[in-house]
């Protein structure tokens, strides 16, 4: 009896190591998915617990492999290297990410990065909104900062600019608004009106008076918008956007 319930429990965990096996790649595809997921949109405590429990899963499922099937010994080899070497990528794939979104925290960093434009020493209160970090087709990078008005013409230089526009109107005029807002209908470019490109705080004190908006090509992107606003005390607002599509 003894030997028979013996032998039962071994071809049950033999069974259960053989279905664990094929479920491998599968759990693993859809946890890698997710951990992304939760990455990109910055949920991090779910992604450390989504990576322990991927890792768990798979580190048990190679013990149990190696443990209870006898045959075939292809299954045997796959638990003993197959899955320590797809551990290895997820958690390369996690530090890098890691250290990607550490570079992105700066906001001088990332602004400089996303739309491939130097910024002015005195450039402070940076602002950056935007999708540029996904790997999606269309997709777009604002940043709005200020900075001293003696920086505005290097500043100026490096663009290249396709055209140039005055504001249509200096009423009621808000740096906040994205769309075409004061400017005109029929520029070439403009800010969206998407919630992620928008939701920028104000940083200055009273109003801003519009002053030129330019439209370039962009040295990352497929057009670079930018928005020159004059604050006081001889300081400047900048609202730049690059597109991708």
């Amino acid at each position: 009896m003894r030997e028979n319930g013996s032998s039962s429990a071994s071809r049950l965990g033999r069974y259960l190591a053989l279905w664990l096996g094929l479920l491998t790649i599968p759990i693993a595809g859809a946890g890698t998915a997710l951990l992304v997921g939760c990455l990109v949109y910055g949920h991090w405590m779910a992604a450390i617990l989504v990576l322990g429990l991927l890792t768990l899963f798979l580190w048990k499922t190679a013990e149990l492999v190696v443990k209870e099937c006898a045959a075939p010994r292809g299954w045997r080899i796959f638990a003993a290297r197959g899955i320590p070497a797809m551990l290895a990528p997820l958690y390369g794939a996690f530090i890098v990410f890691c250290v990607y979104v550490f570079t992105m925290s700066d906001s001088r960093m990332r602004a400089e990065a996303e739309h491939g434009i130097k910024l002015p020493p005195s450039a402070r209160h940076l602002q950056c909104r935007g999708d540029a970090g996904l790997a999606v087709l269309d997709r777009g990078a604002s940043t709005m900062f200020e900075m001293d008005g003696k920086d505005l013409a290097e500043f100026v230089a490096q663009l290249r600019i396709t055209s140039r526009a005055a504001p249509v109107s200096t009423a009621n005029a808000d740096p906040l608004i994205n769309g075409y807002n004061v400017w005109p209908q029929d520029s070439p470019t403009a800010v969206p009106g998407n919630a992620q490109y928008g939701g920028f705080r104000p940083t200055w004190e009273r109003s801003a008076t519009p002053v030129e908006m330019l439209s370039c090509e962009s040295p990352t992107g497929d057009w670079l918008h930018v928005e020159l606003w004059r604050l006081e005390r001889g300081s400047m607002l900048v609202k730049m956007y690059t597109d991708w599509n």
